[in-house]
């Protein structure tokens, strides 16, 4: 049996990286959710991450990523990964791998596109505001969707794949080299 939050990542990496749909990202991302791992300080909600994307976006084709491994843990995933692409610049092969855990949950389609994540709706005293009731039984539309991202990829391999660092960037760091 599948399970539910790992088709949660395929169905983002299937239709934010493959597909290359920027609104997959709006639909399976909560607007305040943190993205951890990306740049220098976390991405918050779907805008931030739409940079992100169009960026790479703008380096590489015909992106997808294959999930090699996942463990679901509660409302977690964590999922190893291997990104494919190809250069815009050169038309060669890229290759990278990294991790993501996510935090997903399954929400009221309505009350998410009413008031966002009531989850993240919280007063002053972090105690969270009361929300509109919610519909039960058969017309209630759920949907999963991700509230919280960790991300580590081998950037430093993507961008000596593009020509952007120099080989082995890497390995002359940790011998204490300057790479530039």
């Amino acid at each position: 049996m599948a399970k539910q939050h790992t088709k949660v990542l395929e169905e983002w990496f299937d239709r934010v990286w493959r597909q290359r749909d920027a609104s997959a990202i709006h639909e399976m991302y909560v607007a305040d959710g943190p993205v951890h791992g990306l740049g220098d300080q976390p991405m918050v909600g779907p805008e931030d991450f739409e940079q992100f994307h169009a960026a790479i976006c703008r380096l590489l084709d015909e992106t997808h990523v294959q999930i090699e491994k996942s463990l679901e843990s509660g409302k977690w995933v964590s999922a190893l990964c291997t990104l494919h692409g190809r250069a815009r610049t050169t038309g060669g092969e890229i290759s990278i791998s990294g991790n993501v855990w996510a935090r997903v949950k399954e929400v009221d389609v309505e009350a998410v596109e009413a008031e966002g994540d009531p989850e993240s709706k919280k007063d002053k005293k972090g105690k969270k505001k009361k929300s509109k009731k919610k519909k039960k039984g058969k017309d209630r539309s759920t949907r999963y969707v991700m509230t919280e991202a960790y991300n580590h990829w081998e950037f430093i391999s993507l961008f000596e794949q593009l020509g952007l660092l120099p080989p082995e960037t890497m390995s002359r760091g940790l011998l204490g080299q300057k790479t530039v």
